[in-house]
């Protein structure tokens, strides 16, 4: 009985130690705050997507004692899928990517006028489990990764500067902010929905440049309205 009593223990006790197996400290992972969705310039059967991460580079980042380069790093990797390109960005970084952080996904208008594409990129999001439901979705007007470049004067990441300007409400000729946990049911329902359409100005600055229609029976983007 004394025996069965000190295996008992050792059983409870052990589980406890095995709390924090998989713990990944902050140093190690690299925070992905946009996303950008391109077709491939030379497209082939084997290469479907180009795929633009927004990595924060925490140590400048900081206002105060922060270091004096830029406050982030685009990595962009053209591969078959957004899983596939993400594998091959992996071996890119130093760090475990991580999207918790993930501010917006911008998907380039030739991607989304492509039939069936927007549905079979943006359910790749929906499906990972670490995705948060309060991301912004918007189209761009030529590459995606040329918005995510941008220098803001008031941001120190381009993705931030596009998320706030999307929260932005009463601007004439723009739509409320979509989020992907907007999106989901229309995508599965097949309804139509309308989408930002952003446009890069300048080196410093991001405009809209009108509503990107969806037509989810088609499943592809059939216009827009400028103006």
């Amino acid at each position: 009985m004394r025996y069965l009593k000190q295996i008992s223990l050792l059983i409870i006790l052990s589980m406890f130690l095995t709390g924090c197996w998989d713990k990944l400290e902050l140093e190690e992972r690299a925070f992905v705050y946009g996303v950008g969705i391109d077709l491939p310039e030379e497209q082939s059967s084997e290469k479907r997507i180009t795929l633009t991460s927004q990595l924060i580079v925490p140590e400048n980042l900081v206002s105060v004692g922060g270091g004096s380069g830029s406050a982030y790093r685009n990595l962009t990797i053209t591969g078959t899928t957004v899983n596939d390109s993400n594998r091959e960005m992996l071996k890119q970084t130093s760090r475990n990517t991580d999207v918790t952080h993930l501010r917006v996904i911008l998907f380039s208008e030739d991607v989304v006028k492509k039939p069936h594409a927007f549905k079979e990129f943006i359910d790749v999001f929906l499906r990972e489990k670490d995705m948060r439901r309060g991301m912004e979705i918007a189209v761009t007007s030529g590459k995606a990764s040329d918005l995510l470049a941008v220098e803001p004067e008031h941001e120190k990441v381009p993705a931030n500067y596009i998320s706030q300007m999307l929260k932005v409400k009463g601007n004439i000729g723009t739509i409320e902010s979509i989020r992907i946990g907007d999106i989901q049911e229309k995508v599965l329902q097949k309804e139509s929905f309308s989408l930002p359409l952003l446009k890069k100005k300048n080196s410093k600055i991001i405009d809209y440049e009108g509503i990107a229609i969806y037509n989810g029976n088609k499943e592809v983007m059939v216009g827009e309205l400028k103006g």
